[in-house]
Parts: structure tokens; C-alpha cells; sequence
């Protein structure tokens, strides 16, 4: 299956809100308390779309998060194996959703064991410049080559 370029690809629940912006970014903003059934639905939705993609790159606005529950953290880590993800940046969020961030992204990275950096900022700016970063690492032969 090709990478999907579908534009309507918005999905919402009323904690989470996720997107794609073709070829290669998944988009993922948080608010208030994340219900774990909200994360488990977002997180099969990406995964259904993600299918076939070469690699995947994640981006999470944690500005208007509050909290994540410990179901919610283990919702988030439900994808499948061999899934191609190959970074993820977090922004925006408190000192508390940057370490859930850290907690989430260690179990992932422990079950996956793939090269898939996860890395934070302050700003969505800084995070899409971290972003295009990574995309140039990806297309490196030396990157290719030790994937």
C-alpha cells in the first residue's frame, strides 16, 4: 500500500486530536486528561493509516494536556510490531507531560527496538525544524544502513 496522502485524515476525540500531513508526519495534540479509551481509539486509527508507510515520524502537542493516566500510557504503547517509526517530538508540554512523554516513548522503544529517537521542545517551531532534521538523518545512506 502506498503512503497515504489523504487529507482527510483529522480524527478527534474529546481528549485527542490527530492528523496527517503527508508524505511522512503523524500529528497528535493532547487536552486536559487523557481517557485511555481515547489514546487506545487514536492510536488505532494512526496505525490503520501508518499501514505500508516506509517510516513514520510523529509529532505531539502536550501544550493543552493535563495528565495521563497510567491505562492511558499503556493505551498509547498498543501498536504493532514492526511499526516504522523513526522519531518523535513532543512540545509544549509541563515538566509532568514531558516525563509521561519519556515513560511512554521508553516502553515503546523497549518493545519496538527501532531507531526511533524521542526528543522535546519548547515550541512547535522548534520541534518542526527537529522534524526536518530527522527526515535528512532518514534519507542519509549511513542512516539507511544501520536501521
Amino acid at each position: 500500500m502506498a503512503q497515504s496522502t489523504e487529507k482527510s485524515s483529522e480524527y478527534r476525540t474529546p481528549t485527542m486530536m490527530m492528523w496527517l500531513e503527508p508524505p511522512d508526519l503523524v500529528c497528535v495534540r493532547g487536552y486536559g486528561d487523557a481517557a485511555t479509551e481515547d489514546v487506545r481509539e487514536t492510536t488505532k486509527r494512526i496505525n490503520d493509516l501508518i499501514r505500508g508507510w516506509p517510516y513514520v515520524l510523529v509529532m505531539v502537542d502536550q501544550s493543552q494536556q493535563a495528565s495521563m493516566s497510567s491505562d492511558a500510557r499503556r493505551a498509547a504503547t498498543e501498536t504493532p510490531p514492526g511499526a516504522p517509526y523513526r522519531g518523535t517530538v513532543f512540545y509544549g508540554g509541563s515538566l509532568v507531560m514531558r516525563t509521561v512523554g519519556q515513560l511512554v516513548m521508553r516502553l515503546i522503544n523497549a518493545l519496538r527496538k527501532t531507531d526511533n529517537p524521542a526528543v522535546f521542545f519548547r515550541t512547535e517551531a522548534e520541534a518542526r525544524a527537529w522534524i526536518d532534521q530527522r527526515r535528512r538523518e532518514i534519507a542519509s545512506p549511513a542512516v539507511e544502513k544501520s536501521a
